[in-house]
């Protein structure tokens, strides 16, 4: 991760979820230490790390995009709970192959 700091949704280059996904329901907990880790995100900063991910506290959601096109591929909701946080649900992109690995 590029200098050791919490991703935002402005350090990189990204192009909102279309509006063909699909809502799959989770139900995965996490400990408030793993989401601590969750929350950081991911810069990438070579072509082989293939994701930009940042998390927004407002809407309480990861957000996974492709880190050279910026799409968004998946978007993770997530609730807290007693025993840490909850992924409640992901928008998942419905969109051809090629649109993953462009």
């Amino acid at each position: 991760m590029a200098a050791n700091r919490t991703a935002k949704k402005g350090d990189w280059h990204t192009i909102n979820m279309p509006v063909k996904n699909k809502i799959v329901p989770l139900n995965v907990g996490f400990t408030d230490e793993k989401m601590k880790k969750i929350k950081l995100g991911f810069i990438p900063e070579e072509m082989e790390e293939k994701w930009f991910i940042y998390y927004d506290e407002e809407d309480e959601s990861l957000y996974l995009h492709r880190s050279w096109t910026g799409f968004c591929v998946f978007i993770v909701k997530f609730k807290k709970i007693d025993s840490g946080y909850a992924a409640v649900s992901a928008l998942v992109l419905i969109k051809d192959v090629k649109f993953y690995i462009m």
